[in-house]
């Protein structure tokens, strides 16, 4: 799937950049909200949920939503990646605690990764997330030796 390089071309231009994007990066944090990994799932339905709630308590139509600077607290404390060594998060130490309840072994993607290795397949792997919650979330999903799966991990 995806485009071809001829329709990325079209699409973007032949520097292949979304104009949209140099956009973003200049945008305050009071201008937008922007989503972009898995933790941003829920919140973006707290948001949506807190808009209802608000709505539906008389909130005027063009008037500033005033529980951003109170989630983003929030979210700090219980997802603040320090927590997770320091053991000061709600969130990371239920997780430790109990690693299975939020995390599944997945031994099917371990086998298909040492497949594409076997077939001479260089395998990267990214993460926004701090090395030590990564190393954790890996160990548990693939195993101990989950970093000779890949050439090179961030």
């Amino acid at each position: 799937g995806g485009l071809s390089d001829s329709d990325l071309v079209l699409t973007y231009g032949a520097e292949k950049k979304w104009a949209q994007f140099q956009e973003l990066e200049t945008i305050t944090r009071g201008d937008y909200l922007l989503f972009n990994t898995v933790f941003d799932v829920p919140v973006a339905f707290v948001c949506a949920r807190l808009v209802d709630i608000f709505d539906s308590q008389g909130h005027k139509k063009g008037e500033e939503y005033t529980f951003l600077p109170d989630l983003g607290d929030a979210l700090e404390f219980v997802y603040n990646a320090a927590g997770f060594a320091l053991n000061r998060s709600p969130f990371f130490e239920a997780l430790k605690a109990e690693p299975l309840k939020f995390l599944h072994r997945r031994p099917k993607v371990k086998e298909w990764l040492v497949a594409q290795r076997l077939k001479g397949r260089r395998l990267l792997l990214v993460s926004n997330s701090d090395v030590d919650f990564a190393e954790f979330v890996m160990q548990v999903s693939l195993g101990e030796e989950w970093r000779s799966l890949f050439d090179l991990s961030t």
